[in-house]
């Protein structure tokens, strides 16, 4: 009967990690379009800390 049993928190396990790998692969790519190169000025690699803009509308007390 033991060979029949379906292992679910192994397959959440590699699941979760598929998902880390994905966002780590992500923040890399972000990361390296926003180095400066020799050419390009300082200011991009700047542009990852800047604050958005607040798009919604405030609330009304």
């Amino acid at each position: 009967m033991s060979n029949n049993v379906i292992n679910f928190k192994d397959k959440q396990h590699l699941a979760k990690h598929a998902q880390k790998e994905a966002g780590f692969d992500k923040m890399k790519a972000r990361f390296e379009n926003s180095v400066p190169n020799e050419k390009s000025s300082k200011d991009k690699l700047l542009d990852i800390f800047k604050k958005k803009k607040n798009t919604r509308t405030p609330k009304k007390k």
